[in-house]
């Protein structure tokens, strides 16, 4: 079991609301305190480093505890160990783990052990920060295969350079002449790249729907009818577009009746997330509205609506 883990089953059973008892309840949590005691010496070097201070502090609190005492003082471990999961989730600590990794595989006496530990503290790290797993998983994956679309596409989401032309982004197949140091580089700096604070206007799309009305608005979603939307983007009069967001009627809006598929089944949904920094800003706009769609499509006899 590693830190991360151990750490949350130590937290879950101080935050126990039961009574202590120590007939019952000593043997689970010495081994819980135990295993987590044991794994914090396994963390990788930069990790234990940049933890210092929060490790020390944890294990000073754990040593003995729960003790012989029949009413063992949970507090000063609790915030203990809380200030040290208050950490887990921090950047510094996320690109610490980065490099235990890294020098883990680059290391050729590294034991397999050590590197698959490195891996799952590393990912276990990343998913408390505010990437999406899969998003990181993705996003790394293709930009360590080093082609020349994925570093395009890496300087682009840095804010490098500014997006090419299409056919300038290069091909997956086609490796980039860019050394391994700097690809290794633009990695680190997308791993801790923050969601910037902006305003979120996020369309969905769905088939095998239906809305009572061609433009019905719930809240901070609004459900269109595709076939009527399409017709007025596909007109473009002004007359037409004025029923429509501001973000379709814009001058430099690329909004075109191609991208609203066709089909008498068609609904889409406008969901404002407003300002704010997301992680994933799509995702967080399909939870928003999964229960709406649910109801709509209840209340218009089709319950199965599902993305094109």
């Amino acid at each position: 079991m590693d830190a991360v883990v151990a750490s949350e089953e130590v937290a879950g059973w101080l935050a126990d609301p039961r009574p202590y008892d120590k007939r019952y309840h000593k043997g689970p949590w010495t081994e819980s305190i135990t295993e987590l005691v044991d794994a914090i010496p396994r963390l990788g070097p930069a990790v234990r480093t940049v933890l210092q201070p929060h490790l020390q502090d944890a294990q000073v609190a754990l040593a003995g505890f729960p003790g012989t005492s029949d009413r063992p003082d949970r507090e000063p471990v609790k915030a203990a160990l809380n200030a040290l999961r208050q950490r887990w989730a921090e950047p510094p600590v996320l690109e610490a783990a980065w490099q235990d990794l890294l020098a883990a595989c680059h290391d050729d006496d590294a034991a397999s052990d050590i590197i698959a530990a490195r891996r799952d503290v590393f990912w276990r790290l990343a998913r408390l920060t505010d990437w999406p797993p899969g998003d990181l998983s993705a996003v790394l994956c293709s930009l360590l295969d080093g082609s020349v679309f994925d570093v395009t596409y890496a300087r682009v989401r840095l804010g490098d350079i500014e997006p090419p032309p299409h056919e300038q982004w290069g091909e997956r197949h086609q490796r980039s002449d860019l050394p391994d140091e700097d690809i290794l580089e633009l990695a680190r700096r997308l791993l801790l790249r923050l969601p910037q604070p902006a305003h979120h206007v996020i369309w969905l799309a769905f088939t095998n729907a239906a809305s009572p009305r061609v433009m019905k608005q719930i809240g901070p979603v609004t459900l269109f009818d595709g076939p009527w939307l399409r017709a007025r983007l596909k007109d473009g009069s002004p007359r037409l577009m004025e029923a429509l967001p501001a973000e379709l009627r814009h001058p430099d809006s690329d909004a075109d009746y191609r991208h609203v598929q066709e089909g008498d089944d068609v609904v889409l949904a406008r969901v404002e997330l407003g300002e704010g920094a997301f992680a994933d800003p799509v995702e967080t706009a399909r939870e928003r509205v999964h229960a709406l769609v649910g109801l709509a499509g209840f209340r218009a006899g089709r319950t199965e609506w599902t993305p094109p």
